[in-house]
């Protein structure tokens, strides 16, 4: 589906029509925002090590969307440690060696959930952002200029959406690379 117009009202109580197609459909959608009909050489796949995101990043390969491709898993962390030994007052080096020691453990967490997907001989690289959500994923997808993000969605509706909110949701809305959605048990 290509790109949608953005309608402010509507967009905010009813979704966007891909959003809507998305939920509704079962299965995978691709969001054209590109109009150049290439394929997709720099792949970024969001993940956040749930059983949604793993399903779409099993899905893109089935489809042979990451064949040929410079494959990158994304996820954003916050190391609340960090925060709350700053608020503490504890020592700034006590501070540093304590979110070091979180981010290795989330940097093994990320290489076990990844080998875990079973993805055959899909090589790979793998990029730990600081920061949750569509923003630190957006920052990250302006800055390496990725051409195509994967992401599962949750195919939350109504007023859990409205309230919730989704991260395939704010991404859609705001990034200008293709995406694609794949909603759980597409």
């Amino acid at each position: 589906m290509g790109a949608h117009r953005r309608q402010f009202l509507r967009d905010v109580f009813v979704g966007t029509t891909i959003e809507r197609v998305t939920r509704t459909a079962g299965r995978p959608v691709l969001m054209a925002n590109s109009n150049t009909g290439e394929r997709w050489g720099k792949v970024f796949i969001a993940t956040d090590m749930s059983e949604t995101s793993g399903h779409a990043a099993r899905k893109a390969h089935a489809l042979g969307l990451l064949d040929s491709a410079d494959v990158t898993f994304v996820h954003g962390y916050a190391p609340i440690t960090r925060q709350m030994m700053t608020h503490a007052g504890i020592p700034a080096e006590r501070v540093h060696q304590e979110a070091e020691r979180e981010f290795q453990s989330t940097r093994r967490e990320l290489g076990q959930f990844i080998q875990d997907l079973d993805l055959a001989d899909l090589n790979y690289s793998a990029r730990i952002i600081e920061g949750v959500g569509a923003d630190a994923i957006a920052g990250l997808v302006e800055q390496a200029k990725p051409h195509l993000l994967v992401i599962g969605t949750r195919g939350l509706s109504g007023v859990k959406r409205l309230f919730l909110g989704s991260v395939a949701q704010e991404l859609m809305g705001s990034v200008e690379i293709d995406v694609l959605a794949v909603p759980p048990g597409a």
